[in-house]
């Protein structure tokens, strides 16, 4: 796809029409998509990045199925660990793209029989006609049985879920590590929310790129995590976001309108007991350096 792009970082300062993304041979701008692709919030979402791909939009593109954890759930009985297994088999034998056209066509299908989300059967039956024709049930066995060598990196997703603090409501999307807001991951928001913040990114590339600080010999993803501004993980409380994915927030404040304790000459926890909760916020926020 980027074989016939520039690899200069410096096509990026070359005047363009606005709104127009700059196809350079460098991974700058990291779309990652978290979400249960058998759930029908996820089918325009999949729909949308396979778009990017066909496209050739200069995003790279990750996907992180966050399906049923349970590793008794068998794609025969879970339609999210189906596609899992599905996606992981057309990956390994054809391409990721391919995985992620059979995904778009099995939703596709899906949704022409009025289904709201996918069932095992919908994922299974579109890989038998597509990939074993002659229906040999241990070959089907293979890849969506309780030993199926394909059903890979589901504790992976949920352990990064949970190490960057994105919540159980899903999808999510973030592009370099901003995250998308939930109310833009539709068919008539998502291209634009994903163009916008390419275009909000854009600015501080060129200007680190102008002055030196970004050069061709630097690893783009390490300088981009090198920023202070990118947060290794979501905090849920000092953010504020949603508990649960109820969309539900409650605004938090720390009271510093108490009285600043005087400690004694040997300052120990004695000194501040009994102390009500303001005057103790209040002495810590006057011992904090600025």
């Amino acid at each position: 796809m980027y074989k016939g792009w520039p690899s200069s970082l410096h096509e990026m300062l070359r005047p363009a029409y606005p709104g127009m993304l700059r196809n350079v041979r460098r991974n700058m701008y990291h779309l990652v998509l978290v979400l249960d692709p058998s759930k029908k919030e996820a089918f325009e979402v999949l729909r949308m990045a396979e778009s990017f791909y066909i496209h050739k939009a200069p995003v790279r593109i990750g996907l992180v199925f966050a399906v049923d954890r349970d590793a008794e759930k068998t794609g025969f009985k879970e339609a999210g660990v189906a596609a899992l297994e599905a996606f992981n088999y057309v990956a390994q034998e054809k391409s990721p793209y391919e995985g992620l056209s059979f995904l778009t066509e099995v939703i596709a299908n899906a949704m022409a029989r009025g289904h709201q989300d996918l069932q095992p059967s919908d994922v299974i039956d579109h890989f038998k006609a597509k990939f074993i024709p002659h229906k040999k049930a241990e070959e089907v066995e293979d890849v969506f049985g309780a030993d199926s060598a394909y059903d890979t990196g589901r504790q992976l997703a949920w352990e990064f879920i949970q190490r960057t603090g994105l919540g159980s409501s899903f999808p999510k999307a973030l592009l370099n590590g901003v995250l998308l807001k939930e109310a833009h991951l539709t068919g008539d928001y998502f291209e634009d929310a994903v163009l916008t913040e390419i275009m909000k990114q854009t600015p501080p590339l060129q200007k680190a790129i102008y002055k030196g600080e970004l050069t061709e010999d630097d690893d783009i993803l390490d300088w981009l995590m090198s920023k202070s501004t990118v947060m290794p993980r979501l905090n849920r409380v000092i953010l504020g976001l949603d508990k649960q994915g109820t969309g539900q927030t409650k605004d938090k404040f720390v009271d510093f309108s108490g009285t600043p304790l005087k400690p004694g000459k040997k300052e120990s926890a004695v000194d501040y007991s009994g102390a009500n909760i303001n005057d103790l916020q209040a002495t810590m926020a006057a011992q904090v350096n600025l």
